[in-house]
C-alpha cells in the first residue's frame, strides 16, 4: 500500500483491508473484484491485483510458506527487486537492502552516487554499496532505520547533516554535496491526449469493454469503447478502429453525452462519451453490457467513471 501512496492515507486504511484479508489464505480465497473493491481510494489498482495473485501463487505453488529466498520470491506475481528485499529484510531479518525513495537519497548522497537514483540501475548500484555495511541478523532494524533516516533527517530539501549519525563517513557532506544529490533525469513533460468513447445502450444496458489483464495501464478495468488519440484526431475513426478490435462495427456518433477531463502518469487526458450506434451487436470475451443500477463501480477505470457522473447530471436535465 506504501508504494505511490502516502504514509497518512494507508494508516487509515490498512487496517480495515487485514481485518479483512489478515491471512494469506483469506487474501488467495478472496475474489479479484471484493480486493480491488477493498483497496478503493488507495490507486494504482495493479497493486491489489498482484497482492491478490502473489497469495494464490504462494498459496498453490509453496504451500502457503512465504519463501525466503530472492529467486524463489521473485517467481511471485508482482514481486519485484525491491519487495522481494523488503520481505527478507523486514520479515525474516535477512541483510537484504530494500531501497526506495527515501533510501536512495540516503545512500545516493552517502556514496555521492553520480546515477539517477530513480531508476532500477542505480538502485540495484546503491544496495550492492550498502550490502556489506548491514549488520548480521540485523536487516530488519537496519532497514527500518534507513527509511526512517531518509524520512526525518536526510530530508528531500533541507538535510539536517547536524543531526545525522551517518555524517562522518558521508561522501556527499564531505564533498559539500548534501543538498544538490540525488541527481535525477528531467522528468518528461505531460502530454495532452483526446479520448473519444463511444455510448451504446441496448434494452436498457451499456456497452463497456475490459481491458487486457496484460495491459500495462489499468490491467482488467471496465471503460467505455474507444481509445486515446492526439488532439485533432477524428473521434470517430479512433473509436471505429478500437471497436473493430471486438468484432463490432460503428454506424455513427451523435452529440456528445459528456465530457470529463483526467490525468494519468503524463497523460492530460479530454474525455468524450458520443452517443454512439452499432451496427449489428455481436459477442467478444472482454464485451460486457450492463445496466447502469448494477455497475460494477469499482472495476471502471476513474476516466469512467468521470464520464459516468457527468453523464448523470446530463441524463437528469
Amino acid at each position: 500500500m506504501l508504494q505511490q501512496t502516502t504514509a497518512a492515507v494507508v494508516a487509515n486504511r490498512f487496517p480495515g483491508f487485514m481485518a479483512r484479508f489478515g491471512t494469506l489464505s483469506q487474501l488467495a480465497s478472496a475474489a479479484e473484484s471484493e480486493v480491488v473493491q477493498a483497496w478503493q481510494g488507495l490507486g494504482y489498482y495493479r497493486r491489489a491485483r498482484s497482492l491478490h495473485a502473489g497469495a494464490r501463487h504462494v498459496l498453490t505453488q509453496f504451500g502457503g510458506s512465504i519463501p525466503r529466498d530472492e529467486a524463489t520470491l521473485l517467481q511471485i506475481p508482482g514481486v519485484g527487486e525491491y519487495t522481494a528485499s523488503a520481505i527478507r529484510a523486514l520479515a525474516f531479518d535477512e541483510p537484504a537492502v530494500a531501497v526506495d525513495g527515501n533510501v536512495a537519497r540516503v545512500l545516493a548522497r552517502f556514496f555521492a552516487h553520480e546515477g539517477d537514483s530513480t531508476s532500477a540501475r542505480s538502485r540495484r548500484r546503491l544496495a550492492e554499496l550498502m550490502s556489506p555495511r548491514v549488520p548480521n541478523k540485523r536487516g530488519a532494524a537496519f532497514a527500518e532505520a534507513l527509511i526512517e533516516l531518509g524520512a526525518l533527517v536526510c530530508r528531500p530539501p533541507d538535510p539536517d547533516c547536524g543531526n545525522c549519525p551517518l555524517r562522518p563517513e558521508c561522501a556527499g557532506y564531505a564533498q559539500g554535496r548534501a543538498r544538490e544529490l540525488p541527481l535525477r533525469t528531467a522528468r518528461p513533460s505531460t502530454l495532452a491526449v483526446n479520448s473519444p468513447r463511444a455510448f451504446c445502450e441496448i434494452g436498457g444496458r451499456w456497452l463497456f469493454v475490459r481491458r487486457d489483464s496484460t495491459s500495462s495501464l489499468l490491467p482488467g478495468f471496465l471503460e467505455f469503447p474507444g481509445r486515446w488519440g492526439e488532439p485533432g484526431s477524428d473521434p470517430a475513426e479512433l473509436i471505429r478502429e478500437e471497436m473493430a478490435t471486438y468484432g463490432l462495427g460503428l454506424s455513427g456518433l451523435g452529440r456528445v453525452r459528456a465530457e470529463a477531463k483526467h490525468t494519468i502518469t503524463k497523460h492530460r487526458i479530454h474525455a468524450f462519451l458520443y452517443e454512439a450506434s452499432l451496427v449489428e451487436p455481436t459477442s467478444h470475451p472482454r464485451i460486457e453490457w450492463h445496466a447502469p443500477a448494477a455497475l460494477p463501480m469499482s472495476e471502471l477505470t476513474t476516466e469512467t467513471r468521470k464520464l459516468l457522473s457527468k453523464l448523470e447530471v446530463s441524463r437528469g436535465s
